[in-house]
């Protein structure tokens, strides 16, 4: 027997399927891209890995960086992010940094939702004909997912985006035993940029088996920079002795590599 349905059943379908996309955390993102040759910026994370390693498609980088005031990243830190950038992408036509105070919101603690609705919310730049554009917020309160044995410092929660929770850093970074700051911070945010690069295993397929299996888009090295630890409380005490931040290892350097990078 043969079926026949009506275009517009076919076409609500279709558009159904491509009107939304689930996070590896189970959430829904809406999506958002009516300009089919601009990817969008509303998807998840490691989605757009390769368009930030490669300079094919985008030959700059902007990064937008907003922060709440008393909250501010160190120029230590983003130095050393751009550095960090400059080893790892091609974007031949530069890297561009715009930092920019908010006031702060007091809130007791962020979720992700609450903190999708201050990129919504204040978000300025977006990708556009040959410029990438990623966004990165410094709060004034810690992650609503905190616990006792886990405090998070950061976050990559969509394919151009992440947010550090400066307040927690600052807190627990405050102990004359503890490494330098500005140090914690240029970990936790070049660590967060290595999720938005796809690693491990989100976005920048694996050439060789090197996923920690307890801590999923981890790599199983315990000195890589993208080692579970260093998004969490946990990185004062892998950063212990230390006065630079922990490099990738040779397995993500060639995950990075296959997919576009340096």
């Amino acid at each position: 027997m043969k079926l026949s349905y009506p275009f517009g059943f076919l076409l609500i379908l279709i558009l159904s399927f491509n009107s939304c996309i689930k996070t590896d955390d189970g959430e829904t993102i809406d999506d958002q891209n009516n300009n089919n040759n601009i990817v969008d910026n509303q998807q998840i994370t490691g989605y757009t890995a390769k368009e930030i390693l490669s300079g094919d498609e985008f030959t700059s980088l902007v990064i937008e960086l907003v922060y709440m005031d008393g909250f501010a990243p160190s120029n230590i830190a983003i130095e050393q992010m751009k550095l960090f950038l400059e080893g790892r992408i091609f974007k031949p036509d530069g890297i561009t940094i715009n930092l920019k105070p908010i006031s702060p919101l007091g809130n007791s603690s962020y979720n992700i939702n609450d903190i999708r609705a201050i990129e919504d919310n204040y978000r300025t730049q977006f990708n556009s004909e040959g410029q990438m554009a990623i966004w990165g917020i410094f709060l004034d309160g810690p992650s609503a997912n905190d616990s006792s044995a886990d405090i998070k410092f950061g976050s990559a929660y969509r394919n151009t985006s992440f947010a550090i929770f400066q307040k927690s850093i600052q807190e627990l970074s405050n102990n004359s035993t503890d490494p330098e700051q500005s140090l914690t911070e240029s970990t936790v945010i070049q660590h967060q940029f290595c999720h938005l690069l796809g690693l491990t295993n989100l976005g920048s397929p694996m050439q060789s088996e090197h996923e920690d299996q307890l801590h999923p888009r981890h790599c199983d090295v315990s000195d890589c920079l993208n080692y579970y630890k260093l998004g969490t409380d946990a990185v004062l005490d892998v950063l212990s002795g230390r006065i630079t931040p922990p490099t990738l290892d040779f397995q993500c350097l060639a995950d990075l590599q296959a997919n576009g990078g340096r």
